[in-house]
C-alpha cells in the first residue's frame, strides 16, 4: 500500500495512522519527513515532521556597498505558504575597525507577512568590545553596526526570529557594508536553518 503524498496535507494533520495491515511490504513516499517505525504488520502512528532547510557558506562572499545584496550561497529553495523559524550563526570581517555589517532576513521571490528576528553582532563602540543588537521588524530594515572590533579579523554574528510566508517563493540572509566603498565579508562556516513550524 502506497500512501500518495498528495492526500497528506501538511497544514491539517501532524499524525498518520495506518490501519489494517496485511504485511510488512508497506511504502510512505512524500516530500514531508516521517518519523517512526517498528513492525508496519501492526497498527502504527507515525509523525510528520515539517521541513527544515539548512544553508553553510563554503566560499568568502564580499561586500563593498551600503545596499543590502544575497549571499549567494544563503538563498533558500521555495518556501511554501506558512510560518517558519530561522537561525542563522556567522562569522563576518570587517576590512576597517570604522566599518560595521549590516545582516538582514530578505524577502527575494517570497512575499513575508509578520517578521520578528533579533540581530546580534560584535563591534567595538567607543573602543570596547561589545554587542550591537536591533530588532528585524520588517524585509526593508535597514540596519549596521557602527564598528568592526578588529579590522581582517573573525567576528560573530548571530540572528534568531520568526516569521510568515504569504506568497511562497525563496528568502535569503542580505548583508551590506556600514561604509560603501569599504569591504565586509561573510565568511565560511557561516550557516542559516530556516524551518517550517505552522
Amino acid at each position: 500500500m502506497d500512501i500518495d503524498s498528495r492526500f497528506i496535507n501538511p497544514e491539517m494533520a501532524t499524525d498518520l495512522e495506518l490501519l489494517d495491515k496485511v504485511d510488512k511490504a508497506i511504502s510512505i513516499t512524500g516530500t514531508l519527513g516521517l518519523t517512526g517505525g517498528g513492525d508496519l504488520s501492526t497498527n502504527r502512528t507515525i509523525s510528520m515532521l515539517y521541513p527544515e532547510y539548512s544553508y553553510v557558506a563554503t566560499a568568502i562572499q564580499t561586500s563593498t556597498s551600503n545596499q543590502y545584496g544575497d549571499v549567494t550561497q544563503m538563498v533558500t529553495a521555495t518556501l511554501p505558504v506558512g510560518f517558519y523559524m530561522m537561525d542563522f550563526s556567522g562569522v563576518f570581517q570587517s576590512s576597517a575597525t570604522a566599518t560595521g555589517i549590516g545582516v538582514r532576513l530578505g524577502s527575494g521571490t517570497a512575499t513575508l507577512g509578520a517578521i520578528n528576528a533579533l540581530w546580534s553582532i560584535s563591534q567595538a563602540a567607543n573602543g570596547t568590545a561589545q554587542l550591537f543588537t536591533y530588532n528585524q521588524l520588517a524585509t526593508n530594515t535597514n540596519v549596521t553596526s557602527a564598528s568592526a572590533l578588529a579590522a581582517n579579523t573573525d567576528l560573530s554574528v548571530i540572528g534568531n526570529g520568526v516569521f510568515q510566508v504569504t506568497v511562497a517563493g525563496a528568502v535569503a540572509i542580505q548583508i551590506r557594508s556600514e561604509t560603501n566603498n569599504s569591504a565586509i565579508s561573510i565568511r565560511p562556516g557561516s550557516a542559516v536553518t530556516i524551518k517550517k513550524v505552522g
